[in-house]
């Protein structure tokens, strides 16, 4: 856009004919250009350009990742009562969604502190390995929630007395409050422990190294519906390294910079290598000196990161400077490419395990399986609090099931792979840092964020959107079937036999796939439906359409799977 001009709102049209447009939400030019189909670009200016809005809370943080996605694909801030498309904010009251408009979405469901705070997602994750104690839900390290289980903990001690423990708060983040437990404590720490609400966990002693290096994963996953349940894995996470060799020698116990992996807490050290995403290096600054990892003391920590009262007690504020990392000089874990630094991507890892004759793609399809079952363990609480938010603001001639989709949200799921590469959850952020705080940062959450906005599909309109037009067909002429979730089951249902409201499930599903960008839709999957406590109408559809064949249905000379009253497919690309 010229310097003073608004820049243009682009539409990407659906890939069936007769769906309405979504907005789609540009790279900015300084992080790369995206490749899209630009046959289903329509650009929208002067006269035609409508006006979209959205509200940002001031309960959370203005990252500039996310402002700028906004700016440039169109948006403006809703200040004066505007109605806004998208509102960005912190968790939803669920009476706040039954308000909504049909066209408007906010980035939270309603009680995702089921995921992001660190008792209630072991409180649920424990209830699946109660339901399957074959080991399937073994996802976190053995876990004690203090002070109720604090017994059970001193059992668990006394029958491995050299294993090492951890403790961490709740509700806190950017490794603050953390101790690591030695073999040995005195009965003051033990009192100390037992009267501190928090959870202990067992220490992954050893885990995998990068060069002597402990490091840990962030993967961004997003979750575009939880009824049904559609989840997205962003393919380029971030792996954070620590910056001193990692040693299992007691004396290393108060070593915050080689047990703790957390950018908060490595930043500050002289051996912190910023990863320049081949930009020319800045000046250096003068690091902080580096803190020790507390752990006989147990003392109250007075500078946890704030959190807003019943909104995001359970969020994440990375403590990242919107600016410039530390990037002193010093000895860090090396890339595939040699050069130091204490940041990588995924596809930095990939190479490296390839080098080191590591079987990258089965730890990656392990750490996929972990996310999808730590999502289905929350499921049951987050859609009931969501139901309860229940908006039926129709769009016009629609015939849908369920209520709207109102909400999307972005997760941050931490992850520690062990020398038998062996995956472990260590907790979710369900307000991941967007910070942009080094070229990489930029490049990467700008991406996110920008294809995660047009994936979600946000309407262009304000008021109640057009018919969808889904049929070719007279409605009389139309196959109305609504079977039961067991029948859906059977494989005597043909898929060309359900219903308009089963397909809208279905081609809503499929449009949304070929919005995807760089994320990798990992669930539905068949392999994970047994594991849903409620079979689900929307899941068990789309489980439905996934053994007939799933995307294949859409594909030239496979119209016995489909009806024939179902719109044309005019784009077949992802985007």
């Amino acid at each position: 856009a010229i310097a003073g001009q608004r820049p243009p709102i682009k539409l990407l049209l659906s890939s069936f004919e007769g769906y309405p447009p979504v907005l789609l939400f540009d790279y900015h030019p300084a992080v790369g250009e995206k490749q899209m189909d630009t046959d289903r670009v329509v650009c929208c200016e002067g006269r035609g350009r409508p006006e979209i809005f959205f509200s940002h809370s001031g309960c959370v943080h203005r990252y500039n990742a996310v402002l700028n996605s906004f700016y440039y694909g169109g948006l403006e801030e809703s200040f004066d009562g505007a109605v806004p498309t998208l509102l960005w904010g912190g968790t939803p009251r669920p009476e706040a969604l039954r308000e909504f408009r049909s066209f408007q979405k906010t980035n939270h469901f309603p009680a995702s502190w089921h995921l992001g705070r660190k008792d209630l997602l072991w409180r649920n994750i424990r209830s699946m390995q109660q339901r399957y104690p074959d080991g399937r839900f073994d996802l976190m390290p053995q876990t004690f929630l203090i002070p109720g289980h604090f017994k059970f903990w001193l059992a668990a001690r006394e029958l491995e007395p050299k294993a090492w423990w951890i403790w961490k708060p709740i509700n806190s983040s950017c490794g603050r409050g953390i101790k690591l437990l030695p073999n040995h404590l005195t009965n003051k720490v033990i009192a100390r422990l037992e009267s501190k609400q928090g959870i202990i966990q067992r220490y992954v002693e050893r885990p995998l190294l990068l060069d002597g290096y402990k490091f840990d994963l962030r993967l961004y996953v997003v979750v575009t519906s939880f009824d049904p349940l559609k989840v997205y894995l962003f393919k380029e996470g971030l792996v954070r390294l620590a910056t001193e060799r990692y040693s299992l020698s007691p004396n290393s116990l108060k070593k915050r910079t080689m047990h703790l992996t957390n950018y908060s807490v490595n930043k500050r050290s002289a051996k912190y290598v910023q990863n320049r995403d081949g930009k020319a290096p800045p000046v250096p600054k003068v690091a902080a000196p580096e803190e020790d990892l507390a752990t006989m003391e147990l003392e109250e920590d007075a500078d946890d990161c704030p959190t807003e009262a019943g909104l995001t007690d359970m969020n994440e504020s990375e403590d990242e400077e919107e600016g410039e990392e530390a990037s002193a000089s010093g000895t860090s874990a090396s890339d595939p490419q040699g050069q130091a630094t204490s940041k990588w991507t995924l596809k930095d890892l990939q190479e490296y395990f390839e080098a080191k004759g590591l079987d990258y793609p089965l730890v990656l399809s392990k750490i996929k399986e972990l996310i999808v079952k730590s999502l289905i363990a929350v499921e049951t609480p987050i859609v009931s609090a969501w139901h309860n938010g229940a908006n039926y603001a129709r769009r016009n001639g629609a015939s849908l099931v369920g209520p709207n989709q109102t909400c999307f949200e972005l997760y941050g799921f931490d992850v520690l792979v062990d020398q038998k590469l062996r995956p472990w959850l260590l907790e979710v952020n369900t307000c991941p840092s967007l910070s942009s705080s080094s070229p990489l940062d930029k490049r990467l959450k700008t991406q996110l964020v920008a294809d995660m906005l047009t994936l979600v599909g946000l309407s262009p309109y304000f008021e109640e959107r057009p018919s969808s037009g889904r049929s070719r067909a007279d409605k009389g002429a139309r196959v109305h079937v609504r079977p039961t979730v067991e029948r859906l089951q059977s494989e005597n249902l043909r898929l060309r036999d359900l219903g308009e409201a089963e397909w809208s499930i279905i081609l809503d599903a499929h449009d949304e796939y070929l919005r995807r960008g760089a994320y990798e839709r990992i669930f539905p999957d068949l392999n994970f439906q047994e594991f849903f406590r409620i079979q689900r109408y929307g899941n068990c559809v789309l489980a439905k359409w996934l053994r007939e064949g799933g995307e294949t249905c859409f594909l030239p000379g496979r119209e016995d799977l489909r009806p024939n009253w179902l719109p044309l497919q005019l784009f077949t690309g992802a985007c």
